[in-house]
């Protein structure tokens, strides 16, 4: 009976196909032959990292190319090399909504691939003014982890933009058509979509989020930022049916967390703090369908790749290292870096956009 080491090379190759990332990767310590195959084989590692992205979070398109960010392939100096490491931080994040099946939130449309994985829901009760919240399925963690979104290329084609970041950023965009009967509707007050993050523990029915201690909201009907009370302080512009809003989560590393949000491609109010691991969540008091996007579609925010920071400008010396145990020969320094973004940083995110008017721009956080 042949050994492992006495297999064809393309056996080999395929047989590392069954594998996750990390025994792969022990299996290429075994022998000299087998990391000469399978450390230096960049399609197999490009196909892990694929895969496991795909199992862990949302479906990729196989038509729309992987492309690494510059900064990242600068690091790991072959795309290789980068996709090893990419394989290697791949972890749960927000790809859709839970759905509570008490709220009276109805699902419009699941992920593709996924149809246990809603991404545009609607309010089917009798009466607004019965406040209740979607969350999405994981926490934004802070642990530096892959990233994918999908964006219009320099070449006007879409393509996938990879990175490896510690920040998390999603959008929602309202419907413009009403999904359920306005006439038949009591109305309570004016309707509001609302868009934040929240604990695990976070109550879907009764509140919106920032009402509560473990969640912050920013709320369309008012534009005005919630945390831990009903009354709520001036942020931004208000937002209603049509409009995009995004929520960034920026991790620094003089104060946990960060929230940005976004309207329409805009950055809106100014940083606030927050926790972190917290959830994706939104509240919905609305007749109007509301979309989730986690980076399945391209992002109506412009400069991801100013949000999410260079490669590079994020790396600070730290005793909280990535681990990766160089066995393949991959690029690494000899200190020990954290993906953390300097104040500096935060300020380029959101200093460089336009100004929109509104009365927080006095306000002190």
């Amino acid at each position: 009976m042949a050994s492992l080491e006495e297999l064809p090379t393309e056996v080999l190759k395929l047989v590392a196909r069954y594998f996750n990332a990390r025994d792969t990767k022990s299996l290429s310590l075994v022998s000299t032959r087998l990391q000469y195959v399978i450390c230096g084989d960049c399609e197999l590692w490009k196909d892990l990292f694929w895969r496991q992205w795909t199992k862990t979070n949302f479906v990729l398109d196989e038509k729309v190319p992987l492309c690494i960010a510059p900064a990242l392939l600068e690091y790991a100096k072959s795309e290789m090399s980068a996709f090893r490491l990419l394989a290697h931080t791949v972890r749960r994040l927000p790809s859709h909504a839970t759905i509570d099946p008490l709220t009276n939130i109805k699902v419009v449309k699941h992920a593709p691939g996924k149809n246990y994985a809603p991404l545009q829901v609607y309010y089917d009760g009798k009466v607004l003014g019965d406040d209740r919240c979607v969350r999405a399925n994981a926490p934004m963690t802070s642990i530096p982890h892959a990233t994918i979104y999908r964006e219009i290329g320099e070449n006007g084609r879409e393509q996938y933009n990879v990175n490896i970041t510690s920040h998390n950023y999603f959008e929602i965009t309202i419907g413009t058509k009403p999904m359920i009967n306005m006439i038949n509707l009591s109305i309570s007050r004016d309707h509001c979509v609302s868009i934040g993050i929240c604990s695990e523990r976070f109550q879907l029915r009764g509140t919106q989020p920032g009402w509560r201690s473990n969640s912050y909201g920013y709320h369309g009907d008012d534009g005005r930022f919630f945390h831990q009370k009903a009354q709520g302080e001036s942020f931004g512009p208000t937002f209603s049916a049509g409009d995009t809003v995004g929520c960034a989560v920026l991790h620094s590393i003089h104060c946990p967390s960060y929230l940005i949000f976004t309207i329409n491609g805009t950055v809106v109010g100014q940083p606030r703090p927050c926790d972190m691991n917290m959830y994706p969540v939104i509240g919905i008091d609305s007749p109007y369908a509301v979309e989730f996007n986690f980076g399945q579609t391209p992002f109506r925010y412009p400069k991801m790749d100013v949000l999410y920071a260079d490669f590079r400008g994020i790396i600070q010396r730290t005793t909280n290292p990535i681990v990766w145990d160089d066995g393949c020969d991959l690029h690494n320094d000899d200190d020990d870096y954290d993906f953390s973004m300097e104040d500096s940083d935060l300020d380029s995110v959101w200093s460089t956009q336009s100004e929109v008017s509104s009365s927080s721009d006095e306000d002190e956080y």
